[in-house]
């Protein structure tokens, strides 16, 4: 599949333009779309996403302020401003995609507004294309379906269609929490969450009106899972939120570092600053990293040293004497179904029949007592009794899990307060120098740079304290629901055993079930396969060998491993943070099966030109997928853009100019290019 054409109508600052791209072949799979900032590139991302699945796309353009509580005012915002005033009130993307040199589709989203340029109405039409010719309309709401069959699901868009900024965003920070939403993605959580939610609510609804008791208190407790759930998608929406509060703040101290690190001491000592300022903020950077150790330290492992030890080996014990009890019981109830039948067809096929019915009682006793022998006596191990009955499978396997990894040491308490220490005492050392420095030569603009990096560190500081809190609330929160809803799920099960339910309603019980037992085997199964695509694809990208492998685990968790097998730490730089990110991705691509093209805004921002070169190159490996980079011209141009010039299959090159009244018009100019004649 390769997009042919994208058309925009009145969409921000483009009037009216058409975009055509040949489709790849012979080694020609690049399209280079340049301009300069501000002139309309992230827009054409804009415009793919919104063609495609328009309101749905909404959380993948948190870049444009694009939310889904805000759609409406995006697209407000988004109508060009010279056909608002002479009441052109409508805008529209229209993308016609190939599937092979004959076929493909056409699809076109126009949104419509009244006469006080509000958004009012929008519009889906999709046509099939067959030997080059447009065909008769398909139902719009045959879209989705189009997409999955033909392009992506909107869950898995971010996986080609994406931000190079962003990713240099998610570089820096703790790539836990999205790996983690990205493997959601892939497997469909979201999805299947969702319907376990709804399934859940139809129990519910069924049950309601009547006055048993059991049932009233099935619904009480669903009503304190279902509150514990919906305040803790609050907290996470409050954290997603602080979260890009704390990009913003991260992207402007860097842009303040940056200012400083250009002025220097105002053309005195402008290297001994500039490496001053440097080695600060890398020092300040790691004592935020050890901060984080220490406080995961005493705040997941502490607590159980605190406890008596034989308490801790105790439960330790019956958890896994329980664990062996509920295996045992599990194929027991697995194979009881079976008994009856396995007893009709005996008796069934008894060659004497008369001696079958005198001999009946004796041999379904006979029967009875092989079947039991299968199970009886019990294996040695197995709890007497059930004690820990609210937790979840899952719940238990965690937990074994983190027995396994509470052992600390005062030795690495020591070393790493020794280190705080250390790294304290070298940042106030580091600081005295620049400010002898500062006052030599500072004309005021360097100290006012100064005071903007404190104000904002403080702010960041403070952030960080926030956030802090806000996952500690957000743990606490998750094992709340976890406990509720497995007090729900137990109290369901004894109220579904004791009272016959309608089939509708077991089906229901059964999906859920289902749902709970296949989430994490999704990842358990996915895990592997996703950990040895991101090697293999980081192996092509980074030029360091140390690494071996590396493991993803189904918490979103990234380990380096040596070929030995040890567990390495290595210092990256924010090039080799942006090649592991896109490492990540790029092995989330490949685990979905799709075969797309590849789509990036500002793809090679910061990266260094061995990186660069890498990353390119893996980009461009597949001839047969069409890359569409939307690049300024700090970013491939020059000797640079020649030396990929037979990859080239097409160029466009952004211009731009004012008309008035505040309204700007971007034009592509077809086959120029940065310092390229037309």
């Amino acid at each position: 599949m390769w997009i042919s054409r994208i058309e925009l109508t009145n969409f921000k600052s483009y009037a009216h333009q058409k975009l055509k791209f040949p489709k790849p072949q012979n080694g020609r799979n690049l399209v280079l779309i340049g301009g300069i900032n501000g002139y309309g590139k992230t827009t054409l991302l804009e415009a793919i996403y919104l063609c495609f699945y328009g309101k749905d796309a909404s959380t993948h353009l948190a870049r444009a302020g694009l939310h889904d509580e805000s759609y409406g005012k995006f697209l407000k915002k988004a109508l060009h401003g010279k056909p608002s005033r002479f009441n052109q009130n409508f805008m529209e993307v229209l993308i016609e995609f190939k599937v092979d040199d004959d076929s493909g589709y056409e699809i076109s989203r126009k949104w419509h507004y009244n006469s006080t340029g509000e958004f009012d109405d929008e519009e889906v039409k999709v046509y099939p294309i067959r030997r080059g010719v447009k065909d008769s309309p398909c139902p719009s709401d045959e879209l989705n379906g189009l997409l999955e069959d033909f392009v992506v699901p909107v869950h898995l868009a971010p996986f080609f269609f994406f931000d190079g900024e962003e990713v240099k965003q998610l570089a820096d920070q703790n790539r836990k929490e999205w790996i983690k939403k990205g493997m959601e993605n892939l497997f469909g959580v979201v999805l299947l969450r969702g319907l376990k939610d709804r399934l859940e609510q139809y129990l519910i609804n069924k049950r309601s009106g009547t006055s048993s008791m059991d049932e009233n208190k099935i619904q009480e407790l669903f009503k304190k899972y279902d509150a514990d759930r919906q305040q803790l998608e609050e907290l996470n929406h409050e954290k997603l939120t602080l979260d890009e509060k704390q990009l913003n703040y991260q992207t402007l101290r860097d842009n303040i570092q940056q200012r400083l690190n250009i002025i220097g001491a105002g053309g005195g000592d402008i290297k001994r600053v500039e490496g001053i300022v440097s080695d600060e903020y890398e020092r300040k950077n790691f004592l935020s990293i050890i901060d984080k150790k220490l406080e995961s330290l005493l705040s997941d492992k502490l607590p159980f040293h605190l406890v008596n030890p034989k308490v801790v080996n105790n439960l330790r014990e019956q958890l896994s004497a329980e664990e062996k009890r509920l295996e045992w019981e599990a194929e027991k109830q697995g194979l009881e179904p079976k008994k009856e039948r396995f007893m009709d067809s005996f008796f069934s096929h008894f060659p004497y029949p008369s001696v079958s019915q005198q001999l009946k009682p004796q041999l379904e006793e006979c029967l009875n007592y092989a079947w039991q022998s299968l199970f009886y006596p019990k294996p040695d191990g197995l709890a007497n009794e059930i004690i820990h009955d609210y937790l979840e499978r899952r719940q238990r396997q965690k937990l074994d899990e983190q027995f396994s990894k509470i052992s600390i040491s005062i030795e690495s308490i020591k070393s790493l307060l020794q280190s705080r220490f250390s790294l304290e005492k070298e940042i106030h050392e580091l600081g005295n120098q620049r400010i002898r420095l500062d006052s030599l030569h500072d004309d005021g603009t360097l100290q006012q740079l100064l005071d903007e990096l404190k104000t904002t560190q403080s702010d960041l500081d403070e952030l960080n304290r926030k956030i802090g809190d806000l996952d500690r609330r957000i743990t606490s929160l998750t094992s709340e629901v976890h406990s509720s809803h497995s007090t729900f799920e137990r109290e369901n099960e004894k109220y579904i055993a004791a009272s016959p339910a309608k089939s509708n309603v077991r089906k229901a019980e059964r999906v859920i079930k289902l749902i709970d037992e296949l989430l994490p085997k999704l990842f358990s199964l996915k895990t592997q396969e996703i950990s040895r695509e991101v090697t293999k694809i980081f192996k092509m990208l980074s030029h360091k060998q140390q690494v071996d492998r590396i493991e993803v685990n189904e918490r979103g968790e990234s380990s380096l491993h040596s070929k030995e097998g040890n567990e390495i730490t290595l210092d990256r730089s924010a090039g080799e943070n942006q090649i592991f990110a896109t490492a990540i991705i790029a092995g989330l691509a490949k685990t979905s099966g799709f075969h797309i093209p590849l789509i990036v805004d500002t793809p090679l921002g910061r990266l260094d030109v061995q990186h660069r070169d890498r990353i390119l190159e893996y980009w461009l490996s597949d001839a047969d997928r069409q890359v569409i980079l939307l690049s300024h011209d700090a970013e491939i141009a020059g000797e640079f853009f020649e030396t990929l010039a037979d990859k080239v299959a097409k160029t466009y090159l952004l211009k731009h100019e004012q008309l008035g009244h505040g309204v700007g018009k971007t034009v592509a100019i077809e086959n120029q290019y940065f310092g390229v004649p037309a």
